[in-house]
């Protein structure tokens, strides 16, 4: 019973890990790879809606704030932001690593936009060193980023 009990909190001990690290995926179509222990990295889709953060370890998060603005956040300090603020619309805000390998950020329209486009499955990462960065599909090469660390 005691092998049972402690082989059973083994695996949920796991499975919380899984989630605190973000090496589950956020979206259905959504990939998830973890270059350096403690990123967050996904792709082809992966959107953050409004309220929802996507982590990191060292307590680096990247929030999509209910009034607009997406934040990357080290516990609970702003390392960089988007400067995008309509409360008029938070409603509808939301951020997605599109298939083209673009990071764009939607409210009414596009309202920021990381220009990357024109690199198929390229990765976004929430880096815990406090970068966020969007790397090639394979990993060889970053393509832009906001050159924060903490």
């Amino acid at each position: 019973m005691n092998t049972r009990i402690r082989r059973i909190g083994r695996v949920l001990v796991a499975a919380c890990a899984l989630v605190g690290l973000g090496a589950i995926a956020p979206g259905a179509n959504a990939a998830v790879m973890q270059p350096h222990v403690g990123d967050f990295c996904t792709n082809n889709g992966a959107t953050l809606y409004g309220g929802q953060s996507w982590w990191a370890g060292n307590g680096v998060h990247l929030d999509q704030q209910y009034d607009g603005n997406l934040v990357l956040y080290h516990n609970s300090t702003a390392l960089w932001n988007t400067g995008t603020y309509w409360p008029w619309d938070s409603v509808y805000a939301y951020s997605v690593i599109q298939p083209d390998g673009n990071f764009v950020e939607y409210g009414n329209g596009v309202e920021w936009a990381s220009n990357t486009n024109g690199f198929p499955h390229a990765w976004l990462c929430v880096q815990s060193d406090g970068n966020l960065v969007i790397y090639n599909s394979s990993f060889s090469g970053w393509i832009w980023k906001t050159g924060t660390h903490i």
